[in-house]
């Protein structure tokens, strides 16, 4: 009976010719004591993507390949949740996006040997370095943190590492997954912090690719509002954390971040924002929600559409 791997590197790819060959290679290089295996799910790519994830494959047994011939993301199934996590054999799933590449290659070991010496933790990540696709702005880290331990709530209005940089216990998680949200990395990251703590490693393993002409360039109310699930499917699994500080969160980033907002989606969120606000925990006075609410409903009203 041949062994199971330690750990299952799940990476979806989508057009990304330009970066997909040092992506595998940064998977390829990991010097690890244990087995690993790879998961690649590639949602139909109309690029070479295909062509070279088949020809570095062929090469290497360890590559497990789900290439799709019609976009699933349009019928909304998805890579990770539909086709990877199911498949995956590793008491650790590890994930990174196509365009991003793993630098460090004692990644994986060193969080392994972690995640062994420490069964109260479910997860892992690490710093990154960001780089910027069509900008001129300079590199810089993801984040720089002096906590080296998080909990549920350290993950309701910030990131603090790389989706690219985390790997998790796959025993904690939940094949009642949401898909209809857009934030499905804070969703994991909650949903892991309800079955055992977080850690953070300083150490730079990963580059992050910040593309500007992305999704989150473009991003409607429409799609962003969706996150408003997340409390109430976390709830299911851990009921102490702030629900009503991550909807607040939640509805400050519709007006904050929406490239397009609709006029019932402005109307609606409005009124969430000041309520979830009121409902923080956080000794915040009354005059003060309503006069910082005011500034940022005021701001966002020109990005209204009456679609």
């Amino acid at each position: 009976m041949s062994q199971l791997p330690m750990v299952s590197i799940c990476c979806t790819t989508y057009n990304h010719e330009k970066y997909i060959k040092q992506c595998l290679e940064g998977f390829l290089m990991q010097q690890t004591n244990f087995k690993v295996e790879i998961l690649i799910f590639d949602d139909a790519s109309n690029d070479k993507a295909q062509t070279i994830i088949k020809k570095i494959a062929a090469a290497n047994d360890t590559i497990k390949l789900f290439l799709q011939n019609e976009n699933q993301w349009s019928k909304n199934r998805y890579g990770l949740m539909d086709w990877l996590f199911p498949a995956a054999k590793g008491k650790y799933i590890a994930l990174c996006e196509g365009d991003d590449y793993w630098i460090d290659p004692l990644k994986l070991q060193k969080q392994v040997d972690f995640m062994e010496a420490n069964p109260d933790y479910s997860g892992i990540g690490t710093n990154a370095e960001v780089r910027y696709e069509y900008s001129v702005r300079e590199k810089h880290l993801f984040k720089n943190y002096p906590t080296t331990t998080f909990d549920i709530n350290n993950f309701l209005e910030s990131r603090p590492f790389h989706t690219a940089t985390f790997m998790f216990r796959k025993a904690a998680y939940k094949n009642d997954f949401p898909t209809a949200i857009l934030s499905a990395d804070r969703a994991l990251y909650m949903l892991m912090s309800c079955f055992g703590k977080i850690y953070y490693l300083e150490d730079v393993t990963a580059v992050y690719r910040r593309n500007e002409k992305g999704l989150s360039r473009n991003v409607t109310s429409k799609l962003m509002k969706k996150d408003y699930a997340i409390a109430k499917y976390i709830q299911k699994y851990n009921a102490n954390f702030e629900y009503y500080r991550l909807q607040a969160f939640v509805a400050y980033t519709i007006f904050a971040y929406s490239h397009n907002i609709y006029l019932k989606d402005f109307l609606k969120n409005s009124v969430l924002l000041v309520y979830y606000r009121l409902k923080r925990e956080d000794n915040t006075s009354i005059k003060s929600v309503l006069y910082s609410s005011y500034k940022l409903i005021s701001k966002s009203y020109k990005k209204v559409q009456s679609i």
